[in-house]
């Protein structure tokens, strides 16, 4: 993954996902809705499995709750585990 920008606050409301061909094999990914952008560039073989969110602290400290998309993520996980939990990063 390369050139990935983020700004403003994840809306509450669904957001617009889309996905652009670019040359050697590559794609564009953007996810917007009003006051919140994220893209970023990525081989086309690119699987994304988890997504979570949370509140950034004044720190910039993201050792706070997350919320996770999936039900078991939910489930398993209050925050994002360590790079060794192989059911989470595989």
């Amino acid at each position: 993954m390369e050139d990935l920008t983020v700004h403003g606050w994840i809306p509450t409301a669904p957001v617009d996902v889309s996905l652009a061909t670019l040359a050697y094999r590559r794609i564009l990914v953007r996810i917007a809705e009003a006051g919140f952008g994220l893209s970023f560039t990525s081989s086309d073989s690119l699987t994304v499995g988890h997504i979570s969110s949370y509140r950034m602290t004044e720190t910039g400290s993201d050792e706070v709750p997350h919320s996770f998309v999936s039900r078991l993520d939910t489930r398993l996980f209050t925050s994002l585990p360590g790079t060794h939990e192989s059911t989470f990063y595989q």
